[in-house]
């Protein structure tokens, strides 16, 4: 499964479980086979244990956390977006920000010097993505299906500042 398919997640990942399956039964999203690589190559991120706190804590607010009636991050939810980031083409970057987002989402991004690369996850299941390069002056900003240099470029910029 590529970084661009897991961006692509079913609802069942992004919504709750309904009342008649338990929240401890898995996900019925099955992931496609992907060929075997070395174990070297499936090193997820140094900083994924954190950012998995992180995320864990975000799980925890309220209704309104914000004082404006945000909504709160829905726990099927963050796991995919863990998911997402577990993938070894972040293990590159430095430990990415994340923050909730008023619509139950999750924000995650990395400000470097010369590169400001953004994720924001929506429960409705879309991935918008904002991108600069200071370097070169390139900005951009939509669906991360559309993303130029692909998923794989932007986060090699992320790592090298």
């Amino acid at each position: 499964m590529t970084v661009l398919d897991q961006a692509s997640l079913s609802a069942r990942e992004w919504y709750r479980p309904s009342a008649s399956r338990s929240a401890s039964q898995p996900s019925a999203h099955v992931s496609p086979a992907r060929p075997a690589r070395p174990q070297a190559a499936r090193s997820p991120a140094p900083w994924l244990s954190s950012v998995a706190a992180r995320i864990q804590r975000l799980e925890a607010l309220d209704e309104g956390w914000d004082g404006y009636g945000s909504d709160p991050v829905n726990p099927d939810f963050a796991r995919a977006v863990l998911r997402f980031l577990a993938n070894e083409v972040w293990a590159i970057t430095p430990r990415p920000e994340v923050t909730p987002t008023s619509e139950g989402g999750l924000s995650v991004s990395w400000q470097r010097t010369e590169t400001t690369f953004e994720l924001e996850f929506s429960p409705a299941g879309t991935v918008e993505v904002y991108v600069f390069d200071r370097r070169s002056s390139t900005e951009w900003e939509g669906d991360i299906r559309s993303l130029p240099d692909g998923i794989d470029k932007w986060a090699w910029r992320v790592a090298t500042g």
